[in-house]
């Protein structure tokens, strides 16, 4: 909610920002390739949609028909104690996802342009500008998310990503099946979101601290 609605009126709100290379939008091309692979990047446990990203997953290569799988999931961030064991039976019953580890809070954007999207249907109730669509937007790829708390600030449905229902694996795996099957969207997104990337570059938003101060 916006300061401002909530009637304070001499109050500034900061993007969260983070100092990342951006990807080249010269290397952004339509990806044509008949395997794909999606990822999360995030802590790694229940409320986080971890479960729901590779249930969805399972159901997009189920609805796609094909004899083999052609969409995949790996999954990065640290494992929360309590959920490793469910984790880890459903990777066992699963073979579209795997657990990759932790990333390097600096390579985060480099690791990250390597996929096809980003899934990120957290219910989190501590939820804010989450770092990871941070991430995401300085690779340049697309990002389905659920439709909760501050989500909404950073995905624009249908320009740079999906806002899908929470807990509801089917309208996550709808939304992957669709950009397969739409490669120049796919290719449209990816460079939607590099744009974006620059409501989280520090200099941008640190310019607009700098504006509010010379206004006052």
């Amino acid at each position: 909610m916006s300061l401002k609605n909530l009637g304070l009126k001499n109050a500034f709100e900061l993007n969260n920002f983070k100092s990342l290379i951006p990807e080249s939008l010269d290397n952004i091309k339509t990806n044509n390739a008949d395997c794909v692979t999606l990822c999360t990047f995030s802590r790694v446990s229940e409320d986080k949609g971890i479960l729901d990203a590779i249930q969805a997953v399972a159901r997009a290569n189920d609805v796609l028909g094909n004899e083999e799988n052609r969409i995949f999931l790996d999954i990065y961030g640290p494992i929360a104690k309590d959920f490793k064991d469910k984790l880890d039976s459903f990777l066992e019953k699963n073979d579209v996802a795997k657990y990759k580890g932790v990333v390097d809070y600096n390579n985060s954007a480099f690791v990250l342009k390597n996929y096809f999207c980003l899934l990120f249907p957290t219910y989190y109730i501590g939820e804010g500008v989450a770092g990871t669509i941070v991430d995401a937007s300085f690779a340049g790829i697309p990002i389905i998310a659920t439709d909760w708390n501050m989500n909404k600030e950073s995905i624009v449905d249908g320009y740079n990503g999906f806002l899908v229902p929470v807990k509801d694996p089917n309208k996550i795996a709808e939304s992957i099946i669709y950009l397969y099957n739409n490669r120049d969207e796919h290719y449209k997104m990816c460079v939607n979101s590099l744009k974006l990337s620059e409501k989280f570059n520090p200099k941008n938003v640190l310019q607009k601290v700098f504006d509010f101060i010379e206004s006052d």
